[in-house]
């Protein structure tokens, strides 16, 4: 079984997070990751790294907020030495990020470039990006970043911890397993075809009918929901199921497996209902599908 695959029945994947000693995204100076199955904790990993930039472009603001000092990377190992074991400690897992391209996969990319050494291949999920999908319009400052997220959600946030990488990989993976408890997914594949489901029986363009019959058999198809919603056909006095026109007999003969009055009516009934099945047929992926260095990934949800 192949890792998306593995991604589809079970919440197995692991979370990393790295911490920096200055703005710059090869100044990586910790390295942390926790590693997730069937959505428990279940190890971490722990390291210090010795920042690829000179000492005087530390920045103290920086190893504050990270709660990084200078001794805490006396005889730490370089990127390269950092990098074989973590790799290892990933192995084929989907991983985790937050704020991924923006962030640590941009440190990942610039610390692999300083030392001329191939960028590991990956498939992964951006938490960011799944919160702003799952939960839109969140409102206050920054309400996305991890530790708002983690408040907001009850998720727990020591301020003493926050901002170490470890402690914050450990916080993205618990804000991935929140997130698809909520969608009552199984695993990070079934994500998405959970959040299509409800994204299409939210719809409001929908009658409310149509909605249900479509939340209790998503994919049973066009043919399946008509039967479901017109059991018997249409009787004189019926209205339109579209317009609320009356439905004449010569439209009852013609239309009435629709229940409509008029094929234009018809043809609108079927062109929502064929729309539902397209976005059904093709859900949004919250996986982002092997990332390597000089890739273009293509971002977005598909839809």
């Amino acid at each position: 079984m192949d890792k998306i695959k593995e991604a589809l029945v079970s919440l197995d994947f692991v979370a990393i997070d790295f911490e920096t000693v200055s703005n710059k995204p090869g100044s990586i100076c910790w390295a942390g990751a926790v590693k997730v199955r069937n959505g428990r904790q279940v190890d971490s990993f722990d390291c210090p790294v010795a920042p690829a930039v000179p000492r005087s472009e530390w920045n103290p603001q920086n190893m504050r907020h990270n709660h990084v000092k200078d001794e805490d990377l006396i005889g730490a190992p370089s990127w390269p030495d950092v990098l074989e074991p973590l790799r290892e400690f990933m192995g084929e897992d989907i991983l985790a990020f937050h704020s991924a391209k923006s962030a640590d996969i941009s440190m990942m990319e610039k610390a692999c470039e300083q030392y001329l050494i191939p960028m590991p291949v990956f498939d992964y999920v951006c938490t960011y990006e799944a919160a702003k999908l799952i939960y839109p319009g969140l409102s206050g400052s920054h309400p996305y970043n991890l530790g708002n997220l983690c408040r907001k959600f009850n998720l727990g946030l020591s301020e003493n911890e926050y901002h170490t990488a470890t402690y914050d990989a450990g916080k993205c993976a618990e804000l991935l397993i929140f997130l698809a408890r909520k969608l009552n997914a199984n695993g990070l594949v079934d994500m998405g075809e959970q959040y299509t489901i409800r994204s299409v029986i939210g719809d409001a363009s929908l009658p409310e009918d149509v909605r249900q019959v479509i939340g209790a058999d998503p994919y049973g198809g066009i043919d399946s929901w008509v039967d479901r919603l017109f059991p018997e056909p249409s009787k004189p006095g019926d209205k339109c199921r579209v317009c609320g026109s009356v439905i004449s007999n010569r439209s009852r003969k013609s239309c009435r497996e629709y229940h409509c009055c008029t094929a234009p009516c018809v043809s609108l009934l079927e062109g929502a209902l064929e729309r539902a099945q397209r976005r059904l047929e093709h859900p949004v992926s919250f996986i982002q599908e092997e990332f390597s260095l000089g890739d273009t990934i293509i971002a977005g949800w598909l839809s």
